[in-house]
């Protein structure tokens, strides 16, 4: 086997070899700009040694730095779009101002200033005002956070923009701008136990047979007539509208619910005006724009000035809460159809339960706030609602005739978002810096509010803050919690220290002490102490070597050494070699082994040294030759190449086919792909399967002898003679098989083949017909009709024996041209025949044998008879 052997003067091991690691005793002492054991400093289970900086992936704005065993952030800046802004430091953008804000813990930016840019591209802060063709525009804040210019006049809201419908609150439609409201209504009847709730707001008539349902359906007409005032949008929120224009509004998901209306009574159901998107056919279905992607508490932005209907959305209990406005849960139900109901609800939903083949549709009527608790923007909070402003949940309650905000959660805001109940305590680090903050209610302020304070200010040990004057031990440090001047944070101090003997001891400052064989004292660096190197050399299996010495070891020598710093000795290797075969074989020597030539190396790379046996010249044994990269073969039509290959990541050397041929059985050679044609008829094509070419069947015919000899086709067929003949090829798996079809079609008459049903006569007594014999499955001539004789008659003054080629009996007829007398000589004849065979006083005449052919000069093949 062939190894590596990685050698350093710690310890050295055969990779793959017969070689163990062996115990090497050594010491290092620290150099002295290093800080272990207590400096390193460690941050999310990373170390970083003494005067090392870097950045966190989540905070490439800020730079950490490890002093003598604490980090601290030397920069903190805000990340801007890829950037890093200074703390402190201010930035515009557009009509926006932002600021980067940081401290022991936090880096964030906050816009610091909004504004609204006008037509003109100026920009212009939040209460500036300026006239402009005849009106007065004032920025302000609208929405969720949006700037935009409105008129100063901000009492008239607009309707977000847009086309989508509302439910028609008894008190009418929206009136801000009466072009782009219209109505509608829908009629259709329910199975008798409709249903609204007490009170009800909607305007239309409800009965318990059926609704007439009134809608308030909103269309954008861009009227520039119209005097810019305070247009509110959509926010998010909690709450469902209705569809219009074949979309929802951005931020809203599309839904569908379907009423069976009663079967019977639909002839009476009607639509009439705008109406919402919908099926308004034979039942009643409305789309709904649903959206829940915030808190039904944080209240959202409408117009105020007349009530409206939102729907509850799928999964509340509650209704949105809209600023200045109260609100209240009510309901309509419709009864469906009981026979084959055919309700239908998809997508993003309303409210609604369906019990009973009643659908039930939760809405909230909002009205106008006329009194209630004031809350910060000057605006009321109805009493019994609640309100969520930042962390805090607020509720309006009266109690002795006065109004006020009761705190239901108190909590403080980090700088990160994310909240902190009242009177939760938690703990910020920064390196070895620890704040223990609490979040507390604001008592100096008019309002009720809540703010961070710091409770406490220490040093992190671990996970544990302990406060300033505390002590801790760390390895032989004994350290304290200090501030290290004024206006600083906290850190650890070092109030004693020692150097580790290595086994969980401390050596006291300026003592000295032996390991192995070396003295070492423990002295002061400013920052540290560390072991001093005083005297000694090298420890190697249990003996000591002044510097210098030598020791041999295998195929290696080494040689006691001192660092450059004089602070450590450790065992150099200075020569060595590779064992091989028992025998130790100098580096750059060479030898032979299946045709491969192998070198023993030795690379160094500062202290590690390596050695090992490589390749240095690769070659391929084949038929017990050895052959060079490169060299090419020839064995049976297929040439080989010496090539390197790869196996597992290593490389070696194989005769590999570099191209393939077929043999003929010949001596030849056929190329792959060549299709050839053997005497037996069958196409063959030279292919590789995977491992060496082969004369693969493709395809078959047969053989025709002739004249001349051919190779017919598959389903081929032929005449040969009196036979029809069809080259029949089947195929089984991996072989196939042949074979010639064959069919009578004929008689054989003096070289021309007769017809089956073909008659001849004989003499012009006899006349004979070419039939398919069933029982030989062959044609044949056989007797058809005329005047004959038995065997032994005389025609024409002789005896004849006629025979036919697909005849496979023969026999004898006498023809008499006597008229009436044949008829009676025949039967008389027979009777003689047959009276001699019962006395047996004659013998029996022998028949010809079967398939006898004889020939005369007259005609050829002569059609035979059988025997009469």
């Amino acid at each position: 086997m062939i190894g590596v052997l990685v050698v350093t003067s710690l310890s050295w091991t055969l990779v793959g070899g017969a070689i163990h690691q062996k115990d090497v005793n050594h010491w290092i002492i620290s150099p002295k700009d290093n800080c272990k054991p207590v400096c390193p400093c460690i941050m999310d289970g990373i170390n970083y040694e003494h005067g090392e900086r870097w950045q966190k992936k989540d905070q490439p704005c800020s730079t950490y730095e490890c002093t003598n065993g604490y980090y601290e952030a030397v920069y903190r800046g805000c990340e801007y779009k890829g950037k890093c802004k200074d703390s402190g430091t201010t930035w515009t953008e557009g009509c926006f101002t932002y600021k980067c804000f940081t401290s022991d813990i936090w880096a964030y930016y906050r816009l610091i200033q909004g504004g609204c840019e006008d037509s003109q591209g100026n920009c212009w802060k939040v209460g500036d005002t300026f006239r402009r063709d005849c009106h007065t525009f004032e920025c302000q804040i609208v929405g969720s956070g949006c700037y935009k210019l409105i008129t100063k006049t901000a009492e008239v809201m607009y309707w977000p923009e847009g086309d989508y419908a509302l439910m028609k609150p008894k008190f009418g439609c929206p009136r801000d701008k009466s072009t782009e409201w219209s109505e509608g209504n829908r009629y259709h009847c329910g199975n008798a136990k409709n249903d609204i709730s007490n009170p009800f707001d909607l305007y239309g008539n409800y009965s318990s047979l059926c609704f007439d349902q009134f809608f308030c359906v909103h269309q954008e007409i861009k009227d520039l007539s119209y005097i810019p005032r305070y247009q509110t949008f959509w926010e998010a929120g909690c709450y469902c509208i209705l569809r219009k224009g074949g979309k929802c509004p951005k931020g809203f998901s599309d839904g569908y619910v379907g009423m069976d209306d009663l079967l019977g009574l639909e002839m009476f159901s009607s639509s009439n005006g705008s109406l919402p998107d919908g099926n308004y056919t034979k039942d009643t279905g409305l789309n709904f724009c649903c959206r829940n992607d915030s808190y039904a508490k944080a209240p959202i932005v409408l117009p105020k000035d007349d009530a409206f209907v939102l729907f509850m959305v799928n999964g509340s209990n509650e209704c949105q809460t809209v600023r200045g406005m109260t609100s209240e849960v009510q309901y309509f139900a419709f009864d469906d159809d009981d026979h084959f109901t055919k309700t239908f609800q998809n997508g993003s939903l309303p409210l609604i339960m369906r019990d009973d083949g009643i659908t039930v549709f939760y809405y909230c009527i909002y009205k106008p706030l006329d009194c209630g608790c004031k809350i910060d923007n000057g605006e009321f909070l109805k009493v019994g609602d609640t309100i969520v402003k930042d962390c805090s949940e607020y509720k309006c309650v009266e109690s002795n005739g006065m109004r006020y905000l009761k705190v239901l959660k108190g909590g403080c805001l980090l700088p990160d978002d994310s909240c902190k109940n009242e009177n939760h305590t938690w703990t910020e680090t920064s390196g070895e810096t620890c704040h223990v903050r609490v979040c507390i209610r604001d008592m100096e302020s008019d309002d009720i509010t809540f703010k961070i304070i710091t409770d406490f200010v220490g040093c992190r040990d671990d996970d544990k803050c302990i406060s300033v004057g505390s002590s801790k031990k760390r390895g032989c440090y004994d350290l304290r919690c200090v501030f290290p001047f004024r206006g600083a944070n906290p850190r650890f101090r070092m109030l004693k220290a020692g150097c580790s003997d290595g086994k969980g001891g401390c050596i006291p400052l300026g003592k000295t002490f032996q390991r192995g064989c070396v003295t070492y004292r423990c002295r002061k660096e400013p920052t540290k102490c560390e072991l001093e190197f005083i005297k000694g050399g090298c420890s190697y299996y249990g003996k000591c070597y002044k510097e210098g010495d030598n020791a041999t070891d295998g195929c290696f020598t080494r040689q006691c050494t001192l660092n450059v710093e004089k602070n450590y000795a450790y065992m150099e290797i200075v020569n060595g070699g590779c064992p091989h075969q028992g025998k130790c074989i100098p580096v750059n020597s060479t030898f032979e082994k299946e045709c491969n030539t192998f070198r023993c190396f030795w690379k160094r790379q500062k202290r590690e040294h390596k050695f090992g046996i490589e390749v240095a010249n690769y070659g391929c044994k084949y038929g017990g030759k050895c052959y060079e990269i490169g060299d090419v073969i020839d064995k049976n039509c297929i040439n080989y190449i010496c090539s390197l290959s790869y196996l597992n990541g290593h490389r070696y050397a194989k005769m590999q086919p570099s191209s393939k041929a077929c043999q003929d059985g010949k001596g030849g050679c056929i190329q792959l792909g060549t299709e050839l044609q053997d005497d037996n008829c069958f196409h063959k094509k030279c292919t590789d399967n995977g491992h060496w070419p082969v004369m693969k069947i493709v395809r078959g015919g047969c053989s025709d002898p002739g004249p001349p000899k051919t190779c017919r086709s598959p389903n081929e067929t032929w005449t040969d003679g009196c036979y029809e003949k069809r080259c029949l090829i089947t195929k089984d798996q991996n072989k196939m098989f042949k074979r010639v079809e064959t069919k009578p079609i004929g008689c054989m008459n003096n070289g021309v083949c007769r017809e089956i049903g073909y008659t001849m006569n004989y003499h012009g007594c006899h006349q004979y017909k070419c039939i398919y014999d069933e029982r030989i499955k062959q044609a044949r001539f056989s007797f058809h009709s005329g005047e004959g004789a038995t065997e032994g008659a005389i025609f024409g003054g002789s005896t004849e024996s006629i025979t036919d080629e697909n005849l496979i009996s023969e026999s004898r007829v006498w023809c008499m041209e006597i008229g009436l007398g044949l008829s009676s000589r025949r039967k008389s004849e027979s009777e003689g025949i047959q009276n001699q065979d019962k006395t047996g006083t004659k013998a029996n005449k022998q028949k010809p044998p079967p398939y006898e052919k004889k020939r005369t000069p007259d005609m050829g093949v002569r059609p035979g008879a059988q025997e009469e």
